[in-house]
């Protein structure tokens, strides 16, 4: 028997203002949420974390940065 899971928010977001990695200066690619808060990450800042942010029960959202 399979259960069905939802996720409370999608996994793809909408970000239509600049939002920079919190690592460097780059423009994020990736909301991660914690449960001590979020952080935000270029898609190689997020691929070098994402192990350890998993870890840590972050939840991973790519972001649609389309400025239109």
């Amino acid at each position: 028997m399979q259960e069905d899971t939802q996720v409370s928010e999608p996994l793809l977001i909408n970000v239509s203002e600049w939002v920079s990695c919190d690592q460097c200066s780059a423009r994020a690619g990736v909301k991660v949420d914690l449960s001590y808060g979020e952080l935000w990450f270029c898609l190689h800042h997020y691929n070098k974390n994402a192990e350890a942010l998993t870890n840590q029960g972050g939840i991973a959202r790519l972001l649609d940065t389309t400025l239109g």
